[in-house]
């Protein structure tokens, strides 16, 4: 009987809210997790995925403003990868340098933008040695952002920089195993 590994990835994309370009950047990390106890089997190495992201056009405010955040999920492992759990969030809001008024995340004046996430059970295949969006995988779903219309002014949101946090569950595949039938 095989074990799976699971494989928790953080990543930090940044984009800009405005109306110009936008532009993304990532790093991530992996961790392997392990399942049972400790033997003196080799444990398997972490997971060489990562996730990366960003807006295709600028976001604008309320539910109409909505966009998709486009992840691209990379898998530098020579077997197939399974994910799911994929998990987007605003880690931090960056505000454009002498903007008046707040764009807080937390406290009396949030939120300013909501994550709408895929559901858990939504899951991913990548290629063994490939990169693919999540339009590429899947139905076409992706996570979506959207900078919420709220009863205070919004000004200082204008020219923010937003950091999301990105996290995923995956497995590999186990290798299909061919069977040779005997002729008699």
């Amino acid at each position: 009987m095989g074990t799976s590994v699971s494989v928790y990835v953080l990543v930090a994309a940044v984009l800009a809210v405005s109306g110009l370009s936008i532009a993304s950047a990532a790093t991530a990390w992996s961790a392997a997790g392990h399942h049972g106890h400790h033997h003196k089997k080799k444990h398997r190495r972490s997971a060489k995925i990562a996730i990366s992201g960003g807006l295709a056009t600028p976001l604008g405010l309320g539910s109409s403003g909505a966009r998709p955040l486009n992840l691209s999920i990379k898998n530098r492992r020579g077997k197939r990868l399974i994910v799911s759990h994929i998990r987007v969030s605003v880690s931090s809001v960056r505000q454009e340098s002498g903007a008046h008024g707040s764009c807080a995340q937390n406290g009396p004046h949030s939120p300013n933008f909501v994550i709408t996430n895929l559901p858990a059970a939504y899951k991913v295949k990548v290629p063994a040695h490939a990169t693919r969006s999540l339009a590429q995988l899947g139905q076409h779903q992706e996570p979506m952002i959207t900078w919420v219309n709220q009863p205070w002014a919004q000004n200082g949101c204008l020219g923010s920089t937003l950091s999301f946090s990105y996290q995923a569950k995956g497995r590999y595949a186990k290798k299909r195993r061919h069977h040779r039938r005997r002729h008699r």
